[in-house]
């Protein structure tokens, strides 16, 4: 339900909102007052709302820039500018508004993605992390370290067994040592030259669904399991490989398996009846496709089979 400040002489405070009952960050009943004010709990303002930070006057101003492009409701740009009004001292009070914004509108991802970059260009970036993390189903960005990216992915066991196969990743720990979480999902220190054989992971498993990345609000671009071989197996085909390409009889299947090969992917996938087997990690296709099989092994890996 939509209520309504008392009126004031200064129509900008004029600021339809809706009551904001539960913590913008964790979805916890807000019970005392303070809380029930600036739309956070008492334990996740400590956490991520560092009461430390003042914006700098130039953080203001881009945050301003931010505001007059984001496609926040005019009450709320209104009130924004006349709580900070171009001073940084009195930047708080402006992020305290669109924290009680995001915590009105919790179910609505478009209006807490809007109100989290501007609440990052104020400086209260573990905050705005955390709102953006918890409505995208992964994240990846850059933190400014030269050497690794940060993501966060879901605990989900097959995803996790080929994120840690990426070459040079590590768990992001706690300063206690453990695996660092937020929410449900877990942290991960990417190696940059490792970052499109995480993408490709990210594709598998979680492709088509929301992410934060490294240019915004984005979707995880789709990817295959066989994408996936070419970073598990790197080298180009050829002759000297003939020992790994191997065509077993399996039932009413082939088994085929072969070294990495991206215009054997592309033509496999045409035949008709072929599937792919993620537990063994080869091809099945109907054992009547036999001679189309080895046609498609002699074009592309040159090797008579």
């Amino acid at each position: 339900m939509v209520s309504t400040f008392n009126p004031s002489p200064d129509p900008h405070a004029l600021v339809a909102r809706i009551t904001a009952t539960h913590c913008c960050v964790c979805r916890a009943a807000l019970t005392d007052s303070e809380s029930v004010e600036h739309g956070i709990g008492p334990v996740c303002s400590r956490r991520y709302y560092n009461p430390l930070v003042t914006p700098s006057e130039t953080q203001v101003q881009g945050a301003l820039g931010l505001l007059a492009f984001a496609g926040l409701a005019d009450q709320i740009v209104n009130e924004f500018l006349r709580a900070v009004n171009n001073d940084h001292t009195n930047a708080r009070k402006g992020c305290n508004l669109l924290i009680y914004w995001a915590s009105a509108h919790y179910d609505d991802r478009d209006e807490v993605f809007k109100c989290s970059k501007i609440i990052r260009a104020l400086g209260y970036t573990e905050l705005a992390d955390k709102l953006e993390i918890d409505r995208s189903v992964v994240s990846l960005q850059d933190k400014g370290d030269p050497q690794y990216l940060i993501a966060f992915t879901p605990e989900r066991n097959r995803a996790i067994q080929d994120i840690t196969r990426v070459p040079g990743i590590e768990a992001l720990r706690t300063s206690e040592g453990r695996q660092e979480k937020r929410g449900s999902k877990i942290g991960w220190k990417v190696p940059r030259t490792e970052q499109a054989h995480f993408e490709c992971v990210l594709g598998v498993y979680f492709g088509g669904t929301l992410m934060v990345g490294l240019t915004g609000i984005t979707t995880v671009p789709r990817k295959q399991l066989s994408d996936l071989l070419a970073f598990r197996n790197p080298h180009s085909a050829s002759p000297s490989q003939v020992g790994n390409i191997r065509l077993i009889k399996a039932g009413a299947y082939l088994e085929i398996y072969t070294p990495y090969h991206q215009g054997f992917i592309t033509d496999i996938r045409n035949i008709q009846g072929r599937k792919w087997d993620p537990n063994k990690k080869c091809w099945l296709v109907p054992v009547f496709q036999e001679a189309a099989v080895k046609a498609l092994i002699l074009r592309h890996y040159k090797i008579p089979v």
